[in-house]
């Protein structure tokens, strides 16, 4: 008895059958016709002259034809019972980049430029409800503190070790940290993400190409400015103020123009940090129909029906079957 939601998964197979029936019941209908010579030798004489077939001789070509028949029935792909799989969703992916270089230490925003982006970023994580992210720092050179991970409370437990000392080299080569994270993200395999830079940098064109490569690479890159457009005298280890090769005291500002070069480049977003979140708002367009916009994490927990194959349970029979077709002579 056939069940009830009895299906064929790949029903043009079954057009293996037609040749199948016209072949067969061609070499029946040969065997029942006898030989040629049957029409001109007498039949007193036909036991005497003529060797009839015997019946077991037709065997070996009816067992040929059941093994078509078992084998276009396996790849038709017969069901008739679900089973539920689990269904997971692609979590979007973000890469946060953190400037550790000298500059970071001005106090133009209190209590230091540093701190105040520490705190923005671990703003930023506790609103990254339902995403991957990754970490990274940079100076002279990029430095990973974490690979794409899902595992917020880890890159919080890092923070507080966020500073200027990370650095063994001074320094600030923007387009080494976006090419890293671009890295990060494909590591991860990750097609599309969002790289998030919290910089001081004067932005030049090496940054603006690495930003336009990442965004051909399906990532882009939004940036949050530290600092102000006024800046700070920058002072060295021991306390006194860095001078140019012209004598004058070094004073880095943020410089809102080419912040927005850059975010344009990288097909995000450019801001200065704020108190309030709107520059976490502006950096990953909240209001885009972000998934970081809601307070529930993505479902991973939904399931989708799986049919299961019950054409497997013929590959035994097929498999005695052809032992027989492998005897030296049986066609020949």
């Amino acid at each position: 008895m056939m069940p009830d939601d009895w299906q064929w998964l790949r029903p043009l197979w079954l057009l293996g059958l037609l040749p199948l029936i016209v072949t067969w019941w061609w070499v029946i209908r040969r065997h029942q016709a006898g030989s040629g010579w049957d029409a001109w030798v007498d039949a007193e004489l036909q036991p005497y002259v003529l060797s009839s077939p015997s019946p077991g001789s037709k065997i070996p070509v009816h067992l040929l034809f059941l093994c078509w028949l078992l084998c276009v029935l396996v790849l038709a792909g017969p069901v008739w019972q679900q089973q539920p799989v689990p269904v997971y969703e692609s979590r979007p992916s973000l890469v946060a980049v953190m400037d550790v270089s000298p500059s970071m230490n001005l106090d133009d925003l209190k209590p230091t430029r540093m701190q105040r982006a520490v705190f923005k970023l671990s703003d930023l994580l506790d609103r990254a409800v339902g995403i991957e992210l990754g970490l990274l720092v940079f100076a002279e050179r990029p430095y990973v503190i974490s690979p794409i991970t899902d595992d917020v409370n880890t890159l919080q437990a890092f923070l507080p070790s966020l500073s200027t000392e990370l650095a063994p080299v001074r320094g600030s080569n923007l387009h080494l940290a976006i090419d890293k994270a671009v890295e990060l993200l494909q590591q991860a395999g990750k097609q599309t993400g969002q790289i998030v830079l919290f910089t001081d940098s004067d932005i030049d064109d090496r940054d603006i190409a690495s930003a336009k490569r990442a965004k051909g690479a399906g990532y882009t890159v939004s940036v949050i400015g530290v600092g102000t457009k006024n800046g700070a005298p920058l002072r060295s280890n021991e306390g006194g103020f860095v001078y140019d090769a012209n004598g004058s005291i070094v004073v880095p500002k943020v410089n809102v123009t080419e912040l927005q070069q850059l975010g344009q480049a990288g097909g995000g977003a450019s801001t200065l940090i704020t108190r309030s979140g709107k520059d976490i708002d502006t950096a990953l367009r909240l209001s885009n129909d972000s998934n970081l916009n809601s307070d529930e994490p993505l479902q991973q927990d939904n399931y989708s029906d799986y049919w299961i194959e019950q054409g497997v349970w013929l590959l035994p029979v097929l498999a005695l079957l052809s032992l027989g077709l492998f005897r030296r002579g049986l066609f020949l």
